[in-house]
């Protein structure tokens, strides 16, 4: 080849790219070893840290927290926020569904002294309210419902918690070696 004929061995295309190799084998053993597993960990982390949130973090006591789309809105209020115990004080919820003609077929709305909030078997979260009143009717009828309760339980989420990436099984690498 011409490479030869101008002088340069096998041995000295080796000696060439040896360093880059080595680099590289290196680094990506760098990224297989450490970086990558240090990353899954990080990652199950966030994921589990934002499983544990829940509707109470995005509520400011005293003020409404509103959220809705075309065809139904929410507006909850708490007059007081225990995020530690996990407990709402004082809670106002009304919840407006609107119909074809884009005016409120429906409003539910309920008070409570406290609520807290769980979430059953199959991922829906719900907010358990005690000692309260719910009214429920069509705007401009006469025949709203009145509901006295002890206890009482409001859908928080439309849909189910969602569901977070599978788990990665990763060890160390001292526990691989072994």
């Amino acid at each position: 080849s011409a490479v030869r004929a101008g002088g340069i061995g096998p041995f000295q295309d080796a000696r060439a790219i040896f360093l880059p190799v080595v680099c590289m084998t290196l680094l990506m053993m760098l990224f297989s070893l450490w970086v990558s597993p240090k990353g899954d960990s990080e990652a199950k982390r966030v994921f589990d840290n934002q499983a544990a949130r829940s509707v109470l973090e995005l509520l400011t006591p005293g003020r409404f927290l509103v959220r809705g789309d075309k065809t139904s809105y929410r507006a909850t209020y708490a007059q007081g926020v225990d995020r530690k115990a996990g407990v709402l004080k004082n809670i106002f919820i009304t919840d407006t569904r609107y119909g074809d003609d884009k005016n409120p077929n429906r409003v539910l709305t309920v008070w409570a002294d406290e609520g807290r909030i769980v979430t059953h078997a199959d991922g829906i979260n719900y907010l358990v309210l005690n000692h309260g009143r719910q009214y429920q009717g069509k705007p401009g009828d006469a025949g709203f419902t009145v509901l006295q309760f002890d206890q009482a339980e409001v859908r928080i989420d439309k849909r189910q918690n969602v569901a977070r990436p599978p788990s990665v099984s990763s060890w160390p690498t001292a526990e691989l070696l072994s």
